[in-house]
């Protein structure tokens, strides 16, 4: 599991939102959150910047 689907399942448990609010809030179809968790599909740049300014991670925080 890399750093980065550690960090989405941790946020997702602290923030009990669903894969549907967490896309929503990071601006991307609530199937990617899924592939993203499953760790078929890793996030753009565009997307990780979506990420960083919605939840103030730092994005050291999100990789390996």
């Amino acid at each position: 599991m890399t750093k980065f689907q550690k960090w989405l399942r941790r946020y997702l448990n602290e923030t009990g939102m669903t894969n549907v609010q967490c896309g929503e809030r990071f601006g991307v179809n609530d199937s990617l959150i899924g592939h993203y968790l499953r760790g078929t599909r890793f996030p753009t740049y565009t997307t990780l910047q979506k990420i960083k300014k919605a939840t103030g991670v730092d994005m050291n925080d999100l990789f390996d």
